[in-house]
């Protein structure tokens, strides 16, 4: 009986994590090959069992006569995503916005399994640290970089690791990191210390009088008392102490370096953490 209860955690386990590699990650897209890392992470006897309940007869024919591993990644979570109901949309462009704002889903009033809302919070919180310090620390040489990210991953995914398969959602979120880094989703930093630089999720508005926002270059710059958090932002864990005074430490060292993503009219989608910094470093 107790080895059929630990082998029903470790399914449950295992359908959270996949869940969560669907929400973060196109297998199809660039992050292919982060997808197939990551599955590659999770027990080889709970991958085979997943094939056979989540792969359509098409699909497990795909993978005959060998099996191509890469392939039976990209697959499983296709198929997690086809579990996830009209969460993730067929649409490769309609399914590409919701994966670059996921904050909606966290919601009370969100379509996705209550049981998954903290997760992936948690996961977001894990994105914005890395995101951040990336930012921060410019000048490693990439290995070293790609550990140092790992390692803040994994210690920001530790509450969570009776939930999921945390080792195997660092791929994934290491590379949404990297790639905003880069500059694949996210504006370079706004040049004033005492603006919050946002990405306008609406039409951009003009510049306006009177503590309105402002443009400089590609971003919308709200002043900071103007910020209003969205509702939908409420359940998103927050840092622990520890990690709070980390983060704060840091802002006040080099400040906000990520642009946070702002909806017409002030209201904030992403970065709650990085305005709070900002609002105490005043």
């Amino acid at each position: 009986m107790a080895r059929q209860r630990h082998s029903q955690i470790a399914v449950e386990k295992l359908a959270r994590t996949l869940d969560l590699l669907a929400l973060l990650a196109d297998p199809d897209g660039s992050e292919g090959n982060a997808v197939e890392a990551a599955v590659a992470l999770l027990p080889e006897r709970l991958r085979e069992e997943a094939e056979d309940s989540l792969l359509s007869a098409e699909e497990r024919r795909q993978l005959e006569p060998d099996g191509d591993p890469g392939l039976a990644a990209r697959l499983l979570v296709h198929a997690a995503a086809r579990g996830l109901g009209p969460i993730i949309p067929e649409s490769a462009q309609a399914a590409a916005r919701v994966r670059a704002n996921l904050a909606p889903l966290l919601g009370e009033d969100s379509p996705l399994d209550p049981d998954r809302r903290p997760l992936l919070g948690r996961c977001l919180t894990a994105e914005e640290e890395g995101r951040q310090w990336l930012h921060r620390d410019r000048e490693l040489n990439p290995r070293e970089r790609d550990e140092r990210l790992n390692r803040l991953l994994k210690d920001v995914l530790r509450n969570i690791a009776r939930k999921t398969f945390t080792a195997a959602l660092i791929p994934v979120l290491a590379h949404r990191c990297l790639r905003a880094a880069s500059g694949g989703e996210t504006p370079s930093p706004a040049p004033s210390a005492d603006l919050a630089s946002a990405e306008e999720a609406g039409p951009q508005q003009e510049a306006a009088s009177g503590g309105g926002p402002t443009r400089a270059g590609d971003l919308v710059l709200y002043p900071l008392d103007a910020l209003t958090d969205h509702p939908l932002l409420a359940p998103i864990p927050p840092m622990s102490p520890a990690e709070w005074e980390s983060f704060l430490e840091s802002v006040k060292r080099d400040s906000v370096l990520v642009p946070v993503m702002v909806q017409e009219g002030g209201t904030l989608l992403d970065g709650r953490s990085r305005v709070t910094a900002a609002r105490e470093k005043g």
